[in-house]
């Protein structure tokens, strides 16, 4: 039983450093035009540890969250959903306009500057991270 326990809290101390290994900053949404149902999600991941993460999917209560990238084909801009996003240690991974980015999909209710939207971003290693999304005109 005290082998048991002892794994269990080595693991929660092995588990919180990897979280805290990874720090999101600069998050900020777009206000949606009227009768989008869309809106794009920007921000940094910076993986301060000694091993690569994957963040593996993203979620809000406010509509279908994907990861996605932009892409030029034969002049023409198009955005796919892509399965995960890997950060090399030391690395920051930069989300932004006309790049990687998170789609919020089936939005109900038009997003207006000062507006705040709960993201979750989940990675490999199952640990998630919560943050709250501004909601910015540009």
């Amino acid at each position: 039983m005290f082998h048991c326990l002892a794994a269990f809290f080595v693991s929660l101390v092995i588990s919180s450093s990897a979280l805290g290994s990874i720090k999101v900053s600069k998050s900020w949404a777009r206000e949606m035009p009227p009768g989008s149902s869309v809106t794009a999600i920007y921000l940094q991941i910076a993986n301060q540890g000694k091993t690569a993460v994957a963040l593996k999917s993203v979620s809000s209560p406010i509509g279908k969250a994907e990861i996605h990238e932009t892409k030029m084909e034969d002049g023409m801009m198009s955005m796919e959903p892509i399965s995960s996003a890997t950060l090399g240690p030391g690395k920051t991974l930069t989300l932004s306009p006309k790049g990687l980015h998170i789609m919020i999909l089936g939005v109900s209710k038009p997003l207006r500057q000062g507006d705040v939207i709960p993201l979750t971003l989940s990675f490999e290693t199952a640990h998630t991270i919560n943050i709250k999304v501004p909601v910015k005109s540009y």
